[in-house]
């Protein structure tokens, strides 16, 4: 699940009932740090001022067809609940639907606020989870039906989701969980590189009959986990690759999201990296509500973290300094220094900060088990 600061929840509702059930659990989620927006389809409240509890925004009137709506919510990348019926909501979001790993999380909860149902972007986007703990908060019932949580099985993507793992090819969910349901044995080939706390937790997260094959190996193995992006090999049903580079950034102000985007794929283009071996996105804590940054690690679903120019200070290292940054920021770099931090002590500098229309990029590699190269393009 999206982390509570860059999560923004669409809700929207198509009757009189319907709304006031929204606004009730809208200041629930609220209260319990969420960003959630209120809109209704309910034609009685179009010219009328609902009363809406202690929201932080009054409940928006949609003039637009349902399908308009779910598609602009889909395409920034929030997510979607809808009270109501499931045969609305699906109708809603069908144009949009592209694919498992970058869909949005949508869920169902009838206005009489009964049941929550999550209906797309289950394990990945993270919709399970928030249906059961929204379930747990309104006293309603979370009602699950992907097999792997109703037979309470390990679920591979999930698994990958947790451990900054990006999923290669996709397809192969279906078939790791096929196995798993099955009662078959699993065989996983990992990557030395990877690091050997990495590799001693995730052998206590497999099911306990996995079979573990270190690289380089001749055996084949369902599922492959790198260090590096590399191409899978045909006779691997799953290909995750380790999450290992953080990308530290700064900006002025209210800068643009495509300038921010723009930047990004510039810096990632001249290092090779590709986004999907982000695992976290850094800055100093006065970026911590910046649109831009929020708006680009929500669409790409990669964290975003911040830390104080105090905690930034604290690294010692060859650093680019700049004094106007720190004395607007408190720090004499933020890129640099907030990239390597959020490598948890273990990073290096793999790109030096770069420049691009108001938009500063470092990028940090995360070093394992203090192999000094491990970071090394």
């Amino acid at each position: 699940m999206q982390e509570k600061k860059n999560m923004v929840i669409s809700m929207i509702s198509f009757t009189g009932k319907g709304l006031t059930c929204s606004c009730e659990i809208a200041r629930i989620l609220q209260e319990h740090g969420m960003q959630v927006k209120v809109f209704t389809k309910c034609s009685r409240m179009k010219h009328a001022d609902p009363a809406c509890g202690n929201l932080a925004e009054a409940p928006v009137y949609v003039e637009a067809p349902v399908e308009e709506w779910g598609t602009a919510r889909m395409q920034e990348k929030h997510v979607l609940i809808f009270v109501g019926a499931c045969g609305i909501a699906v109708r809603a979001i069908a144009p949009a639907v592209r694919d498992k790993q970058t869909d949005s999380p949508v869920l169902v909860i009838d206005e009489l606020g009964h049941f929550v149902i999550p209906i797309l972007s289950g394990h990945i986007g993270g919709a399970n989870a928030l249906a059961v703990q929204i379930a747990e908060w309104i006293h309603a019932v979370a009602v699950l039906t992907t097999a792997t949580d109703l037979n309470d099985s390990f679920a591979v993507d999930i698994f990958a989701g947790e451990n900054d793992l990006a999923i290669r090819n996709k397809e192969g969910i279906a078939k790791i969980s096929a196995k798993i349901l099955a009662r078959e044995k699993l065989t996983v080939s990992v990557d030395p590189g990877c690091g050997k706390d990495a590799i001693d937790k995730w052998k206590k997260e497999f099911p306990p009959e996995t079979e573990f094959i270190e690289e380089p190996s001749a055996a084949a193995a369902d599922i492959r986990i790198s260090a590096e992006k590399d191409l899978a090999s045909e006779d691997v049903l799953l290909y995750l690759v380790q999450k290992r580079y953080v990308l530290g950034i700064g900006c002025k102000k209210n800068t643009d999201v495509r300038k921010i985007e723009k930047a990004i794929a510039q810096s990632l283009a001249e290092t090779g990296i590709s986004k999907d071996q982000l695992g976290v996105v850094a800055s100093v804590d006065a970026k911590k509500d910046e649109p831009g940054i929020l708006t680009w690690s929500r669409q790409n679903r990669i964290r975003f973290v911040t830390y104080t120019a105090d905690e930034l200070m604290t690294l010692k290292g060859d650093f680019t300094a700049s004094e106007f940054v720190r004395e607007h920021v408190g720090t004499d770099n933020v890129c640099e220094r907030a990239a390597v931090l959020a490598c948890d002590g273990k990073g290096e500098l793999v790109y030096r900060k770069h420049a691009y229309d108001g938009v500063t990029v470092a990028v940090a590699g995360k070093v394992a088990d203090g192999k000094e190269d491990f970071t090394k393009n």
